[in-house]
């Protein structure tokens, strides 16, 4: 049935439901995993597709990907005191991803980029970050208008309120950062420099006045905030659970260092370049995604027009939720489907694309996540080196016992779906400490 939707009716379902949430804060739906398909649609994805998510760029960035994993590392032996107090993962795992999220579309660190607006870096910091974290709540939430539209006022938790309040905060402070940002190119046009970011991109499209279509302020606060809300929070819960998974089963994680042993050793670093000759990383990744997939139910889609799925006649303007947990979990297509059992993908060649609809971390077809293969590049490394850093174990008796106590892998749902009690455990160094 997904591949019916996804696929074979692509075109009919390639539209999206205007929810409160994306009229409010995506400034009228004017980003692209909301935005309605058409015209200005096509053109950001292909500008997302030739500019910012080519294999050129993201090599470029390389370096930042393999810094960002190594702060991250580094910010568990400090905190964890070298293996003596237990480290709270999701703050160091979500700092991490934002910065390569920032860093590829602005150019700098999360934290630098309070030098474009007013107020101290940490007040600037803290303000986006709570912006991204509201924002990341409100598209989850239930809206009754959303679903019964002649009942859009009755608003009884006040979440309409909150969206527009949040809408016009993100156009503001994204509005100055663009603004700032476009004296900085004028600058560095009189020097015929060209672009150097994302956000040079973006800009330099919303201003080329040769274009066919103009992409707008509004599409380019739209594409950032996608970035952040969309891809930094799903790379940092899904490297949260595939560790917890792997907590949870010693041998799959024994087996992991082994081969990060013998790949890579442990007199340096993993690198990306690595990644391609461990093997293992990848089934780890893909089983853990299998089980835990960070958006559950996709993006709903919706029908511009009648058709017919399997034995059923769809009428024109139905939603379609496709539900890649069940399918993931389901006993007529996975064998020993509730078993984190990663060896299932050894030399399965099933791929992550949504070409193959027995797993679709990232959808398929037209709408399917354009920033896939960064997402893939980002939680390889992360996770590689957090495996090859660290004797994990979730308390210090743990550690020298055959005994392993059990992660609670229980859910909470949003737009990507955390574990309910963050991951917090201990990490005892297994390297030289020179090279943390």
């Amino acid at each position: 049935m997904a591949k019916e939707i996804l696929q074979t009716n692509d075109v009919v379902f390639s539209h999206r439901p205007r929810f409160a949430a994306a009229v409010q804060m995506c400034f009228n739906c004017a980003d692209m995993a909301f935005a309605p398909y058409g015209p200005m649609w096509k053109f950001m994805r292909q500008l997302c597709a030739t500019e910012l998510f080519n294999t050129k760029r993201l090599s470029s960035l390389r370096n930042v990907r393999e810094e960002e994993a190594r702060g991250a590392s580094r910010a568990v032996l400090e905190i964890g005191n070298n293996g003596k107090e237990p480290v709270e993962l999701r703050p160091i795992l979500l700092a991490a991803s934002n910065n390569i999220a920032c860093r590829m579309c602005m150019g700098k660190k999360l934290g630098e980029i309070s030098s474009t607006t007013k107020g101290s870096e940490a007040d600037q910091r803290q303000d986006l970050l709570s912006l991204v974290e509201e924002l990341r709540r409100l598209l989850a939430v239930f809206y009754i208008g959303d679903f019964i539209p002649w009942l859009w006022w009755l608003d009884p938790y006040g979440n309409l309120r909150s969206m527009k309040a949040t809408g016009r905060k993100a156009r503001s402070f994204m509005q100055e950062i663009i603004d700032h940002r476009r004296q900085e190119m004028k600058g560095r046009a009189a020097q015929h420099s060209g672009p150097e970011d994302m956000l040079d991109v973006m800009i330099a499209a919303a201003d080329d006045p040769n274009a066919k279509l103009r992409v707008s302020d509004e599409n380019i606060m739209g594409l950032i905030l996608d970035l952040f809300a969309g891809g930094s929070d799903t790379s940092s819960a899904t490297v949260e659970w595939a560790l917890a998974d792997l907590i949870n089963n010693q041998k799959a994680m024994v087996k992991l260092q082994a081969e990060l042993d013998t790949v890579v050793g442990k007199c340096r670093l993993v690198t990306e370049s690595d990644i391609e000759n461990l093997p293992y990383l990848s089934c780890i990744l893909k089983e853990s995604m299998r089980l835990h997939p960070s958006v559950p139910l996709l993006i709903p889609h919706e029908s511009v027009e009648a058709c017919q799925i399997g034995d059923y006649k769809i009428p024109a303007k139905t939603r379609a939720y496709v539900n890649t947990w069940a399918i993931g979990r389901d006993p007529s297509v996975w064998e020993r489907p509730l078993d984190f059992w990663p060896e299932r993908f050894d030399g399965n060649n099933l791929d992550l694309r949504g070409k193959q609809f027995e797993l679709l971390p990232f959808g398929s077809g037209r709408r399917g996540c354009p920033g896939w293969s960064m997402g893939l590049l980002n939680v390889h490394i992360m996770l590689a080196t957090l495996v090859q850093g660290y004797t994990w174990s979730t308390s210090l008796a743990s550690v020298s016992q055959t005994i392993q106590q059990t992660v609670d892998m229980s859910e909470k749902f949003g737009l990507a779906v955390h574990m309910k009690k963050p991951l917090t455990v201990y990490a005892i160094p297994r390297l030289p400490l020179n090279l943390y």
